[in-house]
């Protein structure tokens, strides 16, 4: 099940090496980007905010995790935007 965070709750987990978590993070940029912000720092470790919303993570301990996390947040919402059905 994703795990959402706050601020002060986000677990510190290791940035991404290179090469592959670029990659990674390069992919779920592309499928979800237009929704999220995402990234891998050592702060939240691989992390997802939808764009608007400030203060609440989704995150996962690997790429997979986050992807699986943002899909299930992505797939109830995929139909409204700004409050509205699309």
């Amino acid at each position: 099940m994703p795990r959402m965070t706050s601020d002060s709750e986000a677990a510190v987990r290791g940035a991404p090496a290179s090469g592959a978590g670029e990659a990674a993070l390069d992919a779920l940029r592309l499928d979800y980007g237009h929704v999220y912000l995402i990234g891998c720092d050592d702060t939240h470790g691989w992390w997802a905010s939808r764009r608007g919303v400030v203060g609440v993570y989704l995150t996962g301990s690997t790429p997979d995790e986050l992807r699986a996390a943002v899909a299930a947040d992505y797939g109830p919402r995929a139909g409204v935007q700004w409050g509205r059905a699309r």
